[in-house]
């Protein structure tokens, strides 16, 4: 079962192959992870003794998440990139110390959630506006109600990994003629599916999680499963839409800007040209 990395070159030369340790030596290493999060656990809770300890902890919204998990020789892999699920699926702990979150408090949300929720949350709590430029949704009626999630609630979940100035993109650029910008995946995955879309023109990998939880049979060249990848790779472009970038877009000048005042003979052009650094910027609206 080894193959399965050996198969697999951009995910085996990014985050290397277990294949060549031993057994126990696959077990020091995860060991070794368990320990580190024992620290972590260990960390968080003298700072939640600490807001105990001087009463800010009714007072304080505790959010716990991390930026990447740990194939931890799943897949005969080791490391935190490429698409599986042990790389990109982590934990998201909220503790809203309000009455209002006292309905759903201890409880465990199994909704899809994204990273890009994190911005509109905390936004949501400080009672800031969401800028239009951000992608995600807040968390906080979650929090606050036992009614599952808000109606138009995400069905998918998306990550990406770009591996352009990594060892597999220099070996991919070579074999495959890829260009720097080709060397991208995007992963969409819903409960029961999971594509997995590469730039460049690569052939694109799709999962049956719900035949197929450990994700080792890749059926996109199954023509069972061709409707089932056309539709997916419509959804995929159809999120990939709704999400341009919106810098420029979505935003009102209003040119608030006073007139400059008009400069005597006595003045230096040196003063006039302060002033006009000094002027009041216009304002900027996000629709």
């Amino acid at each position: 079962m080894h193959a399965e990395g050996t198969l697999r070159p951009l995910v085996t030369n990014e985050t290397g192959s277990v294949a060549e340790l031993r057994e126990d030596e696959i077990r020091q290493f995860r060991a070794a992870y368990y320990g580190l999060i024992s620290e972590v656990d260990d960390n968080i809770g003298r700072l939640l003794a600490a807001l105990r300890a001087c009463g800010e902890d009714s007072n304080t919204l505790i959010i716990f998440t991390s930026d990447h998990g740990e194939l931890l020789g799943d897949h005969w892999l080791r490391g935190k990139l490429g698409f599986h699920d042990e790389a990109y699926h982590v934990p998201f702990l909220l503790r809203d110390p309000t009455s209002a979150a006292d309905i759903s408090r201890g409880g465990c949300v199994d909704t899809f959630t994204e990273h890009v929720d994190l911005g509109p949350t905390v936004l949501d709590y400080l009672g800031v506006s969401l800028p239009a430029s951000f992608d995600g949704n807040s968390l906080r009626s979650f929090a606050t109600s036992v009614d599952g999630a808000p109606q138009c609630w995400r069905k998918a979940v998306h990550f990406e990994y770009d591996f352009r100035y990594r060892a597999p993109g220099t070996s991919l650029r070579k074999s495959h003629g890829l260009g720097m910008r080709d060397c991208v995946l995007t992963v969409f995955r819903t409960e029961t599916r999971k594509l997995v879309h590469f730039g460049g023109g690569l052939p694109p990998l799709l999962f049956d999680l719900a035949a197929d939880a450990g994700e080792l049979v890749n059926v996109a060249e199954d023509p069972a499963y061709a409707a089932e990848l056309t539709a997916l790779l419509l959804e995929l472009i159809n999120w990939r839409t709704s999400h341009l970038p919106h810098d420029i877009t979505h935003v009102v000048i209003r040119n608030q800007v006073p007139p400059l005042p008009r400069c005597s003979n006595k003045e230096t052009s040196s003063n006039s040209s302060a002033r006009a650094r000094s002027r009041t910027p216009p304002a900027v609206t996000s629709l």
